[in-house]
């Protein structure tokens, strides 16, 4: 997967994923089990403070490897406390994200991701001030194996 992030107002981000090949699906609804799972625990723990959407993107593989899948997989949420366990396997890197579509000033979103229950990453956002057309306003993490917790470096 292609990321290209924007330089935006502090507590804004912009994401813009890009994939192409065969091997992708969607789900509207976190799922239990992703890829057979079998080597890990993810838990994927968000508090907003109004409706919102968690995403969680699931790639094993390059774009060019034969055996190469991708699951794009999310849920709308009510304000609040949410969490959400999924059972990976090894060598599926992705995102996990919590975002508001159309978040008033004072809006906050927070992310913490747990392997096997050890603290991973923790990422949040408060909007400061109204947000401009285009711009997406959410906290994100970034994994290069979600089984092992090991973090994106791109």
């Amino acid at each position: 997967m292609r990321r290209m992030t924007f330089a935006v107002p502090a507590g804004v981000a912009l994401l813009v994923a890009c994939a192409s090949g065969d091997g992708g699906s969607a789900n509207d609804r976190i799922p239990a089990v992703v890829f057979g799972g079998g080597a890990a625990t993810l838990t994927i723990e968000v508090t907003t403070s109004a409706p919102a959407k968690v995403t969680a993107v699931f790639e094993r593989g390059s774009m060019d490897d034969p055996d190469h899948a991708m699951l794009e997989t999310w849920q709308d949420v009510e304000a609040g406390s949410h969490t959400f366990t999924v059972d990976v396997p090894e060598n599926v890197s992705g995102v996990a994200e919590v975002g508001i579509e159309q978040p008033p000033v004072g809006a906050t979103v927070e992310l913490v991701c747990r392997v096997n229950g050890e603290f991973i990453q923790r990422d949040s956002a408060r909007l400061e001030e109204p947000l401009e057309k285009g711009y997406g306003f959410f906290a994100q993490i970034a994994f290069d194996d979600f089984a092992t917790g090991e973090l994106s470096t791109d």
